[in-house]
């Protein structure tokens, strides 16, 4: 009987985020696109103003210094006639965008927890050093090593900028995920892929879905154009940068690529220390 992969939980919590991630798109996407035909044929009738089905209740704002309760009124959203059709676009371009965040989020996780569940069945392998500089602070809240918490609280030891030290340590791991990354037979250069979901998230979460021209402004002619072949963006904006206009195709197609880039990191974990990596019954 084969032994079950003690580093395989991570990979399977992750392609579970990133399924759920893909339904809930799917299903907005499929209902969307419905109402959009609805409308356009109204639009195409002429048969008259339609009603404001796509319109927003103004979102409320308590006043919390007063020992009174008053709410206020802060705007609204509202889109009328052909302004439908926009709305819907837009919402989905945006939804997009929140997935691929999304799901750069639950790569984020799932990089720091298959490196916790690999040194928990190597302790030997840690970095001596920082392993002693961890335990000197306390950060160990008391667990001892042969306690998964306290690999988990100790790789937080490799943040860093855009997750490069815990990909660092990944690497150093497991040598084979460097290779991959580098060279494939598919072609794909994910470190340059993973920049771009980051750029994406950045812009989704703080820059309301602006791709500021400061952010990539070290990056050559081609990985721009290879950003804009994967990510839709809208025309440049004098001084700004770029508006996000993903696609739902290519929001799933990212989802996709979380999954593979994290296959690769988990297989080579597991081919380094003889672990059975091949967890799927059958190929799609």
């Amino acid at each position: 009987m084969t032994t079950p992969n003690p580093i395989q939980l991570p990979l399977r919590v992750l392609f579970s985020r990133l399924n759920i991630l893909n339904g809930l798109l799917t299903v907005l996407d499929v209902r969307l696109t419905e109402i959009r035909k609805v409308i356009e044929k109204r639009v195409q009738a002429k048969t008259g103003e339609m009603p404001a089905i796509l319109a927003g209740c103004s979102l409320p704002v308590l006043d919390l210094t007063s020992p009174e309760t008053k709410w206020y009124p802060s705007g609204g959203f509202y889109a009328a006639d052909e302004g439908y059709v926009v709305a819907i676009d837009d919402l989905l371009y945006m939804y997009s965008a929140v997935v691929v965040s999304q799901g750069y989020e639950a790569f984020e996780t799932f990089l720091f927890e298959i490196a916790a569940a690999y040194l928990h069945t190597k302790p030997g392998k840690a970095d001596t050093e920082v392993k002693r500089k961890f335990e000197l602070k306390g950060k160990n809240g008391g667990a001892k090593t042969s306690d998964l918490a306290y690999w988990q609280q100790y790789v937080r030891c490799y943040r860093g900028d855009n997750n490069d030290k815990i990909f660092s340590l990944l690497r150093v791991l497991a040598p084979g995920i460097c290779q991959c990354e580098n060279s494939n037979p598919h072609g794909v250069d994910l470190v340059a892929w993973y920049d771009m979901v980051s750029e994406v998230r950045h812009a989704a979460t703080h820059k309301d879905f602006l791709v500021k021209r400061a952010s990539i402004s070290d990056w050559s002619k081609e990985k721009m154009e290879g950003f804009s072949g994967v990510f839709s963006i809208g025309p440049e904006i004098a001084g700004e940068g770029y508006k996000l206009r993903i696609k739902v195709k290519q929001a799933e197609k990212a989802l996709s690529m979380y999954g593979s880039y994290a296959f690769v990191i988990f297989k080579f974990l597991s081919i380094q220390d003889g672990y059975s990596w091949d967890l799927f019954n059958e190929q799609i």
